[in-house]
């Protein structure tokens, strides 16, 4: 009887330990906050994650705004909140709140993560740089629609005691991002990363952006007293990017976009089939072309007219040249660059409008 028992009991043992090692199963769904840090090359993802998540070009309202463009669409936020002159600080349609804290948190994540991680010197520094890039880029499309807003560098838990950060100044806003440019310019430099063309940021773009932020800031929209202090720092700031002697203009308007690799660019949003597209090619295209939502978006008559002719003339200038019956001849060449008008050769084939 009694070996009967310790037969029955080893098999017991036996089972769950069996049982135990079938159920210990990772996440097939996800990888632990653990594992990511604890690897470079999730934590280069993670960094390329954040790249992704830079706002696109939203024309159904941009264009609207700026009165270059229509959507037919009536219900669209362009039509139902911009046009009607609804939109107001609680009334923001997508995507001009960019009310972007998430991703702020996700670059204050690695910034806390990052530190003794035993990778590569120089891919820490790098990454590093691309991330004080990005936050600045994230908070400062937030400065310049909001003025002060609430400045959090750290990662907020549950237990702070003020979930409910105070707006910073536009001052001190402004001197953050500055700081952390000069910072991510400087890692670049040290780094070798001075121009780069694949869409990830570089000590140009870190430049360039710190100026373009000190542009805003001597503006009249943060420089009501016109210090022209401001307006000192923001060229000096420019100047910097150009005696780089690494960017220069493109001859042609339409060969920017032809050749996106150009040394015109500094930074872009780079769009590519399948991993990333921004699905609006047939909206803007005109109906023989596209294969979906034709005239979604199209130009205004206001926007074609306001290109000169070419002796630089506007077309309601004395002997400026325009003839009404043959409104495109002898135009502006940035015009064909821009619009699909009636004989545009686009697509291989004559356009009729």
């Amino acid at each position: 009887m009694k070996t009967k028992i310790l037969i029955v009991s080893l098999f017991m043992s036996t089972f769950y330990a069996c049982e135990n090692d079938v159920l210990d199963k990772a996440d097939l769904s996800a990888i632990s906050a653990t594992v990511v840090w604890g690897d470079e090359s999730l934590v280069e993802s993670y960094v390329n994650m954040l790249y992704n998540q830079i706002e696109g070009w939203e024309y159904r309202v941009i264009d609207n705004i700026a009165d270059e463009g229509r959507c037919m669409y009536p219900g669209f936020p362009s039509n139902a909140v911009v046009l009607p002159g609804l939109w107001n600080e609680t009334n923001t349609p997508y995507p001009l709140a960019l009310w972007q804290y998430g991703l702020i948190r996700k670059c204050n994540e690695f910034f806390v993560n990052i530190e003794g991680q035993n990778f590569d010197a120089d891919k820490i520094k790098q990454l590093t740089a691309d991330v004080k890039f990005l936050r600045a880029l994230f908070y400062f499309e937030l400065v310049k629609r909001y003025g002060a807003v609430p400045l959090i560098k750290v990662p907020q838990t549950l237990n702070d005691p003020d979930l409910l950060v105070s707006r910073t100044s536009v001052d001190e806003c402004v001197k953050f991002l500055t700081d952390e440019l000069t910072e991510a310019a400087t890692m670049y430099h040290e780094t070798g990363i001075i121009h780069l063309k694949n869409g990830r940021s570089c000590e140009g773009a870190a430049l360039a952006l710190k100026a373009k932020v000190l542009l805003y800031y001597a503006s009249p929209l943060f420089n009501a007293g016109n210090d022209a202090a401001r307006w000192t720092a923001a060229s000096n700031a420019a100047k910097v990017v150009m005696d780089m002697e690494t960017y220069s203009l493109h001859g042609s308007l339409s060969g920017i976009f032809k050749d996106p690799d150009n040394d015109e660019v500094i930074f872009k949003k780079v769009y590519r089939k399948p991993e990333r597209t921004h699905g609006r090619y047939s909206a803007l295209s005109p109906l023989s072309t596209a294969h979906g939502d034709a005239g979604f978006s199209y130009p205004v008559q206001e926007l074609v007219d306001a290109f000169p002719m070419l002796n630089g003339k506007d077309i309601h200038e004395a002997d400026s040249g325009y003839d009404p019956q043959n409104p495109y001849a002898n135009r502006d060449p940035r015009l064909e660059a821009t619009i699909v008008t009636n004989g545009s050769t686009y697509l291989g084939r004559t356009q009729y409008t």
